[in-house]
């Protein structure tokens, strides 16, 4: 399951997807505070453009926990993210 919010996707297994209009874009991919980011710049997108952005796990975090406990999801006033279901 993917959810897609502004301009970001939020995806549990990794894999999501959005439609956008064709054009060029930068695109960000992480995994969170634990991962590295893949950057792709000036990405050209095509109406059957599919892309994939594999990241790594940052190394040099050994013996350290992370977590982000501030997201916003519905029903927060300041966002369009659903609650995930099911």
């Amino acid at each position: 399951m993917a959810i897609a919010a502004y301009n970001r996707v939020f995806s549990a297994s990794g894999d999501g997807a959005v439609r956008v209009p064709p054009g060029s874009y930068d695109v960000y991919v992480s995994r969170g505070l634990e991962w590295d980011v893949a950057v792709v710049r000036r990405l050209k997108i095509t109406p059957e453009a599919r892309i994939s952005c594999p990241v790594a796990p940052r190394d040099q975090l050994a013996g350290w926990y992370s977590a982000d406990f501030h997201v916003h999801a519905a029903p927060s006033p300041d966002s369009i993210v659903p609650c995930p279901t099911g």
